[in-house]
């Protein structure tokens, strides 16, 4: 699992020890949205939103979804929009945090590689992708 940072900022009351399921694989991103959860992807394709429940010392897992099936490679939140770029090796998924939904999905032709990278560019939200061969 993972604890949360103990940085001396941040009030005890705000921390919280985070324990997930072994079959979700490794972390491959995660981002507080404007709600106060959490929201974290792994290698399985799994991604949950997990929030702190009033009186409780462990977060507790409020939302879950898979659909990437051939595995988490890149996961960026775009914080103004609340609105996920999630990769698998060769397609670009974005999901909406706001309504716990797909909203649009991108295949990637052979020739532009492996996707190892994706980020928000500009007010519009526009996604750029880095592969592996550029």
């Amino acid at each position: 699992g993972l604890a949360s940072s103990g940085a001396a900022s941040v009030p005890p009351r705000s921390l919280a020890r985070l324990s997930f399921e072994s079959s979700y694989g490794r972390v491959v991103g995660m981002a507080w949205l404007r709600g106060g959860e959490l929201v974290v992807g792994f290698t399985s394709g799994t991604i949950i939103a997990v929030g702190m429940e009033d009186g409780e010392p462990l977060a507790v897992e409020k939302y879950r979804t898979r659909f990437v099936r051939r595995g988490l490679v890149a996961f960026e939140l775009d914080p103004a929009t609340q609105v996920l770029a999630v990769a698998e090796r060769d397609s670009i998924k974005l999901f909406d945090c706001r309504s716990w939904s797909l909203s649009a999905v991108q295949a990637l032709p052979d020739s532009a590689g492996d996707v190892h990278r994706v980020s928000f560019c500009g007010p519009q939200g526009l996604v750029a992708v880095a592969t592996t061969l550029g």
